[in-house]
């Protein structure tokens, strides 16, 4: 396995430490759009999956009064978050652990939203973590997802090469609204600003 498929998919080591801090930089004007979509403020319980260097979960503890869980199967990105987060954690309203999205450590129906930003590419099997992210939300909670790219028609070439690279998989507009549908979601909603994506989702 290549040294770039580590470090996108599950960052370790030095080279890790500073993809962590770039995606950080880079992913944070997508994550602020992608987040000021949606009133966080009734909210009590949130969980981020693929929290990578903490940068959703700071932003949603400053968008809510929610307690902010969040889960990354990367070591060093759970370190990354505790730091980045370490106010709100030792007031016990940030917690974050190791997890993985194909089998969480979180009883069912317990979640108000839950928020994946720039990780469903790795999650795989897709429709077996939809499953999962199903499972923990309660009746009429929402699943939120952001994406910098999608697989459309005018960048499939580009899209494809980035698959095969680093191991991830990309998806067109139609074919999230289709999985999170066949999951069980309801009442999908996408916005778009140029190639960036979220897609809210409701549990029944």
């Amino acid at each position: 396995m290549s040294k770039d498929i580590n470090n996108y998919k599950k960052p370790i080591g030095l080279l890790g430490s500073l993809m962590i801090n770039h995606m950080n930089k880079h992913h944070y004007e997508l994550t602020n759009w992608g987040l000021s979509k949606y009133d966080f403020s009734t909210d009590k319980t949130i969980l981020d999956i693929g929290c990578g260097g903490g940068n959703t979960i700071y932003l949603l503890l400053n968008q809510s009064k929610a307690t902010v869980y969040g889960i990354d199967y990367s070591v060093l990105c759970v370190k990354k978050s505790l730091k980045k987060n370490r106010d709100d954690v030792k007031a016990m309203r940030a917690h974050i652990s190791y997890g993985n999205v194909l089998k969480m450590d979180f009883s069912d129906n317990v979640f108000d939203t839950v928020t994946a930003v720039e990780t469903i590419y790795f999650w795989q099997p897709f429709d077996l973590a939809l499953l999962e992210v199903l499972r923990v939300l309660h009746s009429g909670g929402r699943f939120i997802i952001i994406v910098e790219l999608t697989k459309d028609n005018e960048n499939i070439k580009k899209c494809e090469e980035l698959e095969k690279r680093l191991n991830m998989n990309l998806y067109t507009e139609n074919e999230l609204v289709q999985s999170v549908c066949a999951a069980g979601f309801e009442n999908v909603a996408v916005s778009r600003q140029g190639p960036w994506l979220t897609l809210e989702a409701v549990k029944p």
